[in-house]
């Protein structure tokens, strides 16, 4: 009974626990809907729109009008609002009918907006376009403008619809919400019938302007041909010649250093010396910053401000759409500037180089680097049809090899390379900012701040200088450094060559690497073209009749080897050049020694085959000189030296070979190094000759008669009595060139005006196929005595000329040390100067 009681008296309380319980449940409950009701009511305010509203929506230009613009941009960012809720994460609210039924009737309205948008934007695109063609255009005002105040002028497409933007920008944030773009590009119907539209217009504009800027250049036609290329010459002529058309001329004379400037196109008097590439550039610097205006404006009027991930690539294509018939024009014009001078395609690649490499790579501007590309590829496509048909020109130049003296490639191709550097350099020191007076308080020409800034060139410019200028002063800092810290490492009593311990240290303001100034690629590839190609018809011609190889061989590769081992102007292009200048020198060096060795040999034929024989006894030790002397009768050997080693017949055969230099050989240089060899190889044979008499055949030197090696070599204080054989022979030969005062004049320039004192060629290799390695002066003394003569006006061996020095043919030694070496020159038999022995 108890536990009954007990049991009755807690039933009651656990039912007020409960009612408790479903009591909180029921106040939570009430609050949940609550804020359900509120966040209902809420989405519904947001897909709220009011009759006028609807209204503006189903009709949104009515008869065209764009006089409820700003009320229909508030009502599209309702729009926008409402349809964002599908972008939201309320799944459940969505799924409600009334939620549901306002959303697809939002939808409906966006879609009646868009199209309607899009039938008014083409109409307007059209309306724009025939009023913008029908406008008289005026292209000198425009080309003033620009290079005057060296701003960005507003486009047709700015200037006529920048009132649209802000609304453009809310409806095409619309079309992004509705899904309606393609992923790959913004509205396709659209945006082509942008560029179609205000493509036409600036398709106009530009030829009407390109026509009137190519109007104020002098269209003169220039013959750039290789082999007509000229050293100097006067501005206005027809004839290519160095530095033509790269610097300003005034007064008729060109002025080197003074740049061409935008604003020469404007001067009158100029007019009939401005380069048609300067007037291409100009176009170009216009172009690129109107372009990059009309980038700037559709990044505000279709939002392709980076937003999204495809902007980029949506303004790209639609770039590529509105300028390619621009891209077109431009490529006329460049092959109409090269048909007159084809070298102003190479001024045209490297100022498009230089612009590609100092602008900016971000993904809103790739269009206009392609477009650089574009054209970079197409004045490239020219200069190789250009330096291929040099190429043809060079392989028709093919005389026979009896008739071939320097081939006319060699002679010009370092003028042509002179000409190629001197225009990287100008394009280096070019610059496109010029005559910037825009003024200090110009405000912005429109409420969205698109104001005639600096030009998309000047902004990049200005940031490359920047940048050029800090690495500048960093390696001043550096140098400085460096030279601080030798000084200190320096013995007390030592100081720095050319340092002023008063005003620091000093440091030089540009580096010695020239490279590191400009770019040469392009001339590089020039370069090695042209190179092979003038190798190649070299030993074509040479090796077509071998009785004149190494005639056409030598005379070609060292004038070639000699054009490019002075460094000057083409040392920028050292790298290039330098595996051509070694082979040439190579080629040059086995060349006349073949040559050499051929010339002596059709003379001392008989004396060699006698000696030759001796000495391979002598070497190969299989007789004593007793037993050589007694198995070789005097008969035998008196009739060898009488026939060429007396004093008469040496004369003889040194003015036969002499002859044979002088009708085949044209240069007087090269005559010059020639007869230096002819007399080392000469007199190293008969020393050799004379020195196995002594040794073998003591009682047969009577047969010399009173001829001594001494004879051969011009007088000096050791042998005052020389009688001179080679030089009186070699002065005959060098006096051919006096007989007239036209042959004197070529002399003169070819040979007595050049210094040959520390020349490469004064300096024979060690080792032949090592034309840089170690190397010995070469022993031929005769030349400097004939040179000092002729100098002196001589007109005859025996004639006496008053003497600068103490001797005549001392020479003077070059200030490095150099190698002592004895000439040893292995026994080669008869041969044609083209064989290799």
């Amino acid at each position: 009974m108890k536990q009954l009681e007990k049991e009755m008296l807690r039933r009651p309380t656990r039912d007020l626990k409960d009612f408790r319980g479903e009591s909180a449940l029921l106040a939570i409950q009430s609050t949940n809907e609550l804020a359900l009701l509120e966040e209902i009511q809420s989405v519904l305010n947001r897909l709220k729109l009011e009759d006028y509203e609807e209204d503006l929506l189903k009709n949104p230009f009515p008869d065209g009008e764009i006089s409820n613009l700003p009320k229909l941009v508030l009502t599209i960012e309702k729009l926008i609002d409402g349809i964002s809720l599908n972008q939201e994460s309320r799944d459940g609210l969505k799924l409600m009918n009334i939620v549901r039924e306002k959303l697809d009737e939002f939808v409906r309205l966006s879609v009646k907006l868009n199209d309607a948008t899009e039938l008014f934007m083409k109409q307007t695109f059209q309306q724009v376009q025939g009023e913008a063609i029908d406008e008289e255009y005026f292209p000198e005002q425009d080309l003033k403008t620009h290079i005057e105040l060296s701003t960005d002028m507003p486009t047709t497409g700015h200037r006529q619809l920048k009132h649209l933007t802000e609304f453009m920008r809310k409806f095409c944030k619309l079309e992004e919400m509705l899904q309606k773009r393609n992923k790959d590009c913004l509205n396709f119907e659209l945006s082509e019938s942008y560029a179609n539209a205000f493509g036409a217009v600036y398709k106009q504009q530009f030829s009407v302007l390109l026509s009137h800027v190519l109007g104020r250049a002098s269209d003169s036609s220039r013959n750039c041909g290789l082999l007509s290329l000229q050293g100097f010459g006067t501005p206005g002529q027809k004839q290519m010649y160095v530095g033509c058309d790269l610097y300003r001329v005034v007064d008729g004379e060109q002025e080197t250093g003074s740049h061409w400037r935008f604003a020469d196109l404007l001067d009158e008097d100029s007019r009939a010396h401005v380069p048609e590439w300067l007037a291409i550039t100009c176009l170009l610097k216009i172009f690129l910053d109107k372009a990059y205006t009309e980038s700037t404006f559709l990044d505000k009027f279709f939002s392709l401000a980076g937003d999204t991930d495809n902007d980029a690539e949506d303004k790209f294509k639609l770039m590529t759409m509105m300028y390619q018939d621009l891209v077109g024009k431009f490529e006329d014009a460049i092959e109409h500037v090269h048909d007159n001078s084809e070298l102003s395609s190479l001024v045209l690649s490297l100022m498009v180089a230089k612009v590609r490499a100092m602008c900016d790579m971000g993904d809103m501007v790739q269009y206009l680097q392609h477009f650089l590309a574009l054209l970079e590829m197409k004045l490239q496509f020219l200069l190789n049809k250009f330096i291929d048909h040099q190429i043809s020109i060079i392989k028709s130049d093919s005389p026979s090899a009896s008739s071939c003296d320097i081939l006319q490639a060699v002679v010009q191709l370092p003028l042509f390379l002179e000409h190629c550097v001197h225009t990287s350099e100008m394009v280096t020191s070019f610059t496109f900012l010029q005559n910037q007076n825009k003024r200090e308080d110009e405000e912005p020409i429109d409420e969205f701040n698109l104001k005639p800034a600096d030009s998309w060139l000047a902004q990049n410019l200005l940031v490359q200088q920047q940048l050029q200028q800090e690495a500048f002063e960093a390696a001043q800092q550096d140098a400085a450094r460096e030279a601080i810290e030798s000084m200190h490492e320096l013995p007390e009593d030592q100081e720095v060559e050319g340092a002023d311990p008063e005003a620091g240290v000093d440091v030089d303001d540009k580096p010695e690497d020239k490279n590191s100034d400009f770019n040469v690629y392009l001339i590089d590839g020039m370069v090695h073209k042209l190179m092979v190609s003038i190798f190649n018809q070299i030993d074509s011609i040479a090796y077509d009749d071998i009785r004149y190889t190494n005639v056409v061989l030598l005379q070609n590769y060292f004038r070639f080897a000699n054009e490019f081992s002075g460094g000057g102007v083409l040392s920028v292009l050292h790298s290039t050049i330098a595996p051509y200048t070694k082979k040439a020198k190579l080629m040059y060096f086995t060349a006349v020694d073949e040559y050499v060795r051929w010339l002596v040999t059709c003379e001392l034929r008989e004396a060699m085959a006698y000696f030759d024989e001796v000495d391979a006894l002598l070497k190969s030790k299989r007789q004593t000189p007793q037993e050589i002397h007694y198995s070789h009768p005097f008969k035998e050997f008196k009739q060898v030296v009488d026939s060429c080693l007396t004093q008469e017949k040496i004369c003889k055969l040194l003015s036969n070979i002499f002859d044979k230099v002088y009708d085949q050989l044209c240069d007087w240089l090269i005559i010059a190094c020639v007869c230096q060899k002819i007399e080392e190889y000469f007199v190293t044979q008969f020393s050799k000759y004379v020195e196995i008499t002594r040794h073998c055949f003591p009682p047969y030197m009577s047969c010399f008669g009173d001829l001594k090696v001494e004879d051969l070599r011009p007088s000096s204080s050791m042998y005052p009595e020389s009688k001179e054989l080679v030089a009186q022979e070699m002065f005959k030969l060098f006096s051919k060139g006096r007989t007239s005062e036209k042959k004197r004049e070529i002399q003169q320039a070819q040979w007595l005006d050049v210094d040959t004192v520390n020349a490469w060629y004064a300096e024979a290799p060690i080792d032949i196929r090592k034309p840089d390695g170690p190397r010995r002066r070469v022993k031929g003394n005769s030349l400097y005595a004939v040179k000092d003569k002729i100098v002196n006006g001589a007109t005859s061996w025996s004639e006496t000329v008053p003497q600068e020095t103490d001797a005549a043919n001392d020479v003077q030694e070059p200030q490095v040390q150099l190698l002592e070496f004895e000439v040893e020159l292995d026994d080669k038999q008869d041969g044609a100067p083209g064989m290799h022995p």
